[in-house]
């Protein structure tokens, strides 16, 4: 299991210091690790199976899903355990892309909010709904109350399959907002 010092790690690999004064920086350090996994940046390490995700295929539209999709249906056929330490990584920068994804299609304004941050202001049994878990340390939300849990779905793509596909997940969070429904 992850400890919670790994998980700060990861999270903020390429950060100085880990101290968060608002959701503009987090939104920054989360849009940072999208590029990592889009290999707009690189750095020391790499995700699992670099050679298996067509990144040129990565320009955050939706359809760029399915290249993620692929990818991580790769990482399934290798058996591999998604609570682990070795694949932790993968997952928060897939998942960080994911959700700069439905950032960008979005039809109103989503931020990054940490879990305690985005349930100080909801009611106390959406914690029974949501627990705090790796999947869920990040939340996308909208000023609209709207959520998404991208970092989460990921995993549960590795998890359950290709049921979870990540193209369908973010064009959900892209449909136009309707009126009066």
């Amino acid at each position: 299991m992850l400890t919670l010092k790994r998980i700060i790690a990861l999270t903020f690999i390429f950060t100085s210091g880990y101290a968060m004064t608002n959701n503009q920086e987090l939104d920054g350090q989360i849009s940072e690790a999208a590029e990592y996994f889009s290999g707009a940046i690189s750095g020391d390490i790499d995700i699992l199976l670099p050679t298996k995700l067509d990144r040129k295929r990565l320009d955050y539209s939706l359809e760029s899903l399915d290249a993620v999709s692929a990818w991580l249906s790769e990482l399934r056929a290798t058996n591999i355990n998604s609570q682990t330490e070795d694949v932790a990584d993968s997952i928060i920068w897939s998942g960080a892309y994911v959700g700069e994804v439905i950032k960008r299609c979005a039809q109103e304004p989503y931020s990054w909010k940490r879990y305690e941050d985005y349930m100080a202001t909801q009611n106390e049994s959406l914690r029974n709904v949501i627990p705090y878990t790796f999947g869920t340390q990040f939340i996308l939300s909208s000023k609209t109350g709207a959520m998404t849990l991208p970092v989460n779905k990921v995993i549960r793509f590795l998890e359950e399959g290709p049921e979870n596909d990540l193209r369908f997940y973010a064009s959900a969070e892209c449909k136009p907002v309707r009126e009066g429904v």
